[in-house]
């Protein structure tokens, strides 16, 4: 039993199939997403946010990989845009969904607290801490992030958007991505 299942403990059972097979095996995905920003100041914070995601700054369509990998108590997640810029986050799980625990997602210097909600099979991020080089900041300085994925079809589709008080969004990617065929789990 790897820490995505041990986090989740019965509640695993309650996500789609297909998302219970991803985290259990790992798995790269491929597809299409749309990137979009917001107009003026929101775009340009955007733009800034992207940046430091490794996110394309261009609105419109662009490829995208996400490559999913265990290790010992966490999960990592390697994400590709346009074959060109790579982003990786270690998610570690603190004590259980049951326990009322959450998911350490770690990029660099910054540091971001998730709890998780299933609804209908998908599951959906809650940001409820953020630390930057070890300093917590205020959720009301940060971007307000939505973000999920579910199964439709098949596939597996996802949004992540960032908005700003009075400013509203900022930044959103999201798509449809098929899982590869492959007999061995990604290396990240």
């Amino acid at each position: 039993m790897n820490s995505v299942e041990q986090w989740f403990g019965e509640d695993f059972q309650q996500l789609d199939p297909l998302l219970q097979q991803l985290h259990q095996q790992g798995g790269v995905l491929q597809g299409k997403v749309d990137v979009g920003f917001g107009s003026g100041l929101a775009g340009l914070l955007g733009q800034r946010l992207a940046a430091k995601l490794g996110v394309p700054n261009a609105t419109g369509e662009h490829a995208m990989r996400v490559s999913i990998a265990h290790k010992d108590k966490g999960l990592i997640w390697g994400r590709c845009f346009n074959e060109a810029s790579d982003f990786v986050s270690v998610f570690e799980p603190v004590d259980s969904k049951a326990e009322g625990g959450y998911w350490l997602e770690q990029s660099g210097a910054l540091k971001m607290a998730f709890t998780v909600e299933i609804k209908d099979g998908g599951w959906y991020w809650h940001c409820i801490r953020c630390q930057l080089g070890g300093v917590r900041l205020p959720l009301w300085l940060l971007p307000k992030s939505d973000s999920y994925k579910c199964i439709e079809e098949g596939a597996y589709v996802f949004s992540v958007s960032f908005s700003l008080p009075l400013l509203g969004q900022v930044l959103n990617y999201n798509g449809k991505l098929v899982l590869q065929k492959s007999s061995h789990p990604p290396v990240l």
